[in-house]
């Protein structure tokens, strides 16, 4: 069986989906509506600091991301990533959770909502509200496929103006003052695409 899952953090690089779950195809790039990207629990993977998360919202906010479709066997290879635990739910990292969803289609240039389907997305089981500070590694990681599948510029510039960084010099502090159009020509060049 084939599942649809909504990467919004570190899993939309293809190359971490690719050792985590070897048979995930990328369909493309979506959103999801009434929610809001987050930092809201750290990893020890991750140095102990923030990682991404997703929280319900009530405001016009969406969060940006890649979609992927997973066999079963991926499915439960990322749940164990995800630290998502069925039969121990209370202690899980991240539960997942069924949303609906908008899809970008190529030919008309536009994002058409996907009325009959839903994605799978994770959501954090110890959000209470806070977000915690994010490495700039992390960002990165992040930042590439944003830029890559031309994610929404005003998205990308709100989650670098959110994210704490802590306490390196960041890419965000050094980007801050920089105009929209030339923040998105330098971080292509940094990752080298077209």
């Amino acid at each position: 069986m084939k599942n649809l899952y909504f990467a919004y953090g570190s899993n939309m690089d293809e190359e971490q989906m690719k050792k985590r779950c070897p048979d995930s195809i990328l369909i493309g790039k979506g959103f999801i509506e009434k929610h809001k990207l987050c930092f809201p629990q750290i990893a020890v993977t991750r140095g102990l600091l923030g990682v991404a998360g997703i929280r319900e919202s009530d405001e016009l906010d969406s969060v940006y991301g890649l979609i992927y479709e997973l066999t079963d066997k991926d499915l439960e290879l990322l749940h164990t990533f995800e630290g998502y635990d069925k039969d121990n739910i209370s202690n899980s990292s991240y539960f997942p959770n069924q949303v609906p969803f908008h899809l970008y289609n190529y030919k008309k240039k536009s994002y058409i909502s996907q009325n009959s389907q839903r994605v799978m997305i994770y959501q954090s089981n110890f959000d209470e509200g806070n977000d915690f500070y994010v490495s700039s590694d992390y960002l990165l990681i992040m930042l590439k496929p944003m830029i890559k599948y031309g994610l929404d510029n005003s998205y990308i510039l709100n989650m670098l103006e959110k994210a704490k960084t802590n306490p390196k010099p960041s890419l965000k502090i050094k980007l801050k003052k920089l105009r929209t159009a030339k923040i998105l020509t330098i971080l292509k060049v940094i990752f080298n695409i077209n």
